[in-house]
């Protein structure tokens, strides 16, 4: 048995210790020491210091607990003027409890914190008596304290109905909703019932301790749920909990410059999902196997473009509607949820914020990676084929239109050569993405070795895909007899812009495909109104389809498009063989596909 610090020289005023409480003369006091840089805000006071004009400690438990709430929130508010920071939204304060293991860590910590507070009490106490000997530190008062915390546990327990006042029983809910406060946590009917439970065993445990303190007896665990938790027992072994709040913005400060904006504003959204279905001041690292088989099961109820069409609702709600397999996340989209969240934690383990990945399951990993049908993944990728190029180039925006705007595909006396002409060409005949072309600089067109060519690089504005930073492809014949090059001299005339295409504006992530890629969604839907329909990715597996056709070989087809090598063949070979890669990029023909009619005659 484990003696208290107490047991050799207990102080001879024993009362039961409530956190910011003291009493004095039979009333309670509340004290909180103000933080030492707020000191002066609050006129200079180094403690808030007031009666709680109470002598009933249950009253004053509470009393206590509601006014250190208010006060910290009002610290934080002076902070947060001091530094320009905004306050958290609402809903990064939401805490979701999903079992009953994870409200006993919590009830857990909070009696850490009960415990410490009582010790260090204590400690002040022996300090002011370590220089009396001979004292009966037995107190006249003792047999009233004790008295007084058997009331209180037999109020929370119930087990003493003839004896505790009606009035007085003590089910937990103000106590909670002063924790609650306190800890800034909002939650939900559920989970409040079970952080309800669990802190009314965490408070009976604590207060029959503080009665083994007064009686001078040896140190006892009453509720084995309790076992290994003392004043001194370190939280999370030494280890800073971590919110999923704080965990995102962590994640994303580390990936916002190495990340495609694209990818980084889509994991911002399944990370904000994560938070809003456990709570995003949950810590990560009472995320559980079960806490992660809960967001599993959730994905598979969410459905589409929940923010768009469901504002204001939470995934909790619309989980918990019934809504027909066809309005639900598709699996690519389900994929990539648990994708992104499982990235995430992986970075939390590189970290060492966290030991294990609780995604980071066999079951899951066949859940939400298993191989498709052999004909669901035919069908993902369509290449154009050849009626199907005849069909696209036969539209008015290369035969004679309107214009290039509203009036593309309206027949008329005009062909525009803008991005609206020219990106499905460089699509077709280069194999670039379509975020690769939109944001070309007219530099990025120049020549190497006597041969023009297209360099396509990252920078602060172009994130790409695949390493490396720079790749270096030669001109395609074609674009030069439709007159590209002399589109570009005109370009770099242009003193207000460096773009191969100005009309093109960036998207709100940045990124400057994004209006490009839902006008040409629509062009292509007015050529094949009916599923399933090639994309403007299709122009890449059609350019490579082209190469292999042409017999050349799958290193020169990877170099020219910028498809990642595997194995250590990859490694040799580093030297510009731009003729080479010239002579292969010519390859590139379309038999079928008659665009002369386009060309510029000189």
């Amino acid at each position: 048995m484990v003696l208290h610090k107490t047991a050799t020289q207990p102080p001879p005023d024993i009362v039961p210790k409530i956190r910011y409480c003291q009493l004095r003369n039979g009333v309670w006091q509340f004290r909180l020491r103000v933080p030492g840089d707020l000191k002066d805000d609050v006129g200079n006071k180094g403690e808030i210091f007031f009666s709680l004009e109470t002598s009933d400690s249950r009253e004053a438990e509470i009393l206590g607990s509601e006014a250190a709430a208010k006060y910290k929130r009002q610290f934080k508010e002076l902070r947060s003027k001091k530094t320009g920071d905004q306050q958290p939204k609402t809903r990064e304060k939401f805490l979701r409890i999903l079992s009953r293991e994870q409200a006993v860590e919590l009830a857990r910590r909070w009696l850490i914190r009960a415990e410490s507070a009582e010790e260090e009490s204590q400690e002040a106490e022996r300090a002011a008596i370590q220089n009396f000997e001979g004292v009966d530190p037995k107190s006249d008062e003792d047999d009233e304290i004790l008295a007084d915390i058997s009331y209180r546990i037999a109020a929370i327990t119930q087990e003493a109905p003839n004896w505790v006042a009606p009035t007085d029983y003590d089910d937990g809910r103000k106590f909670v909703d002063a924790y609650l406060a306190e800890e800034g946590f909002t939650v939900d009917k559920d989970s409040y019932e079970l952080l309800r439970k669990a802190l009314q065993k965490a408070r009976v445990e604590n207060l029959k301790r503080s009665s083994n303190r007064v009686a001078r007896k040896e140190f006892q665990v009453h509720d084995q749920m309790f076992d290994n938790v003392t004043a001194y027992t370190p939280q999370t072994a030494g280890r800073r909990l971590v919110t999923i709040s704080e965990f995102s913005q962590m994640y994303f400060a580390e990936h916002e410059r190495v990340s495609a904006l694209k990818t980084l504003a889509a994991c911002k959204v399944h990370l904000r999902f994560l938070g809003d279905l456990l709570g995003a001041n949950t810590p990560i690292q009472d995320i559980k196997r079960e806490q992660a088989q809960f967001v599993g099961d959730a994905l598979y109820k969410l459905p589409s473009n929940a923010t768009k069409k469901y504002r204001g609702q939470s995934p909790l709600d619309l989980i918990k509607q019934s809504f027909p397999k066809s309005e639900r996340l598709a699996s690519n989209s389900r994929r990539n949820y648990f994708a992104n969240i499982f990235a995430a934690f992986e970075y939390a383990v590189s970290t060492h914020l966290l030991d294990s990945n609780p995604f980071n399951d066999r079951w899951f990993k066949q859940r939400f990676f298993e191989k498709q049908p052999h004909k669901e993944e035919e069908s993902e990728v369509i290449c154009y084929t050849s009626d199907d190029l005849k069909k696209v180039f036969a539209t008015p925006l290369y035969t004679g239109c309107k214009n290039d705007g509203r009036g593309f595909s309206i027949p008329g006396p005009n062909v525009p050569r803008r991005a609206r002409f020219w990106v499905p060409l460089i699509g077709l005949f280069q194999g670039f993405r379509e975020h690769e072309i939109c944001q070309l600089n007219t530099n990025d067109l120049r020549k190497e070795e006597g041969i023009w060519v297209f360099a396509i690089r990252v920078s602060e504005e172009n994130r790409f895909k695949n390493a490396p930073t720079v790749r270096v492809t030669p001109f395609h014949p074609e674009l030069h007899k439709l007159g590209f090059l002399d589109y570009i001299e005109e370009r770099q005339k242009d003193i207000k812009s460096n773009k191969f295409f100005p009309e093109i504006t960036p998207g709100s992530l940045g990124s400057y495909s994004d209006h490009f890629s839902k006008w040409y969604a629509r062009f292509i839907r007015k050529i094949f109104p009916s599923e399933p329909r090639p994309n403007f990715h299709s122009f890449r597996h059609t350019f490579r389809d082209a190469l292999r056709r042409a017999g050349v070989i799958e290193e020169r087809v990877s170099m020219l498009g910028g498809w990642s090598r595997q194995g250590q063949q990859a490694k040799y070979g580093r030297s510009k063989i731009l003729p080479e890669l010239a002579e292969e990029i010519a390859k590139v023909q379309f038999p079928e596909l008659d665009l002369s009619h386009l060309y510029i005659q000189k």
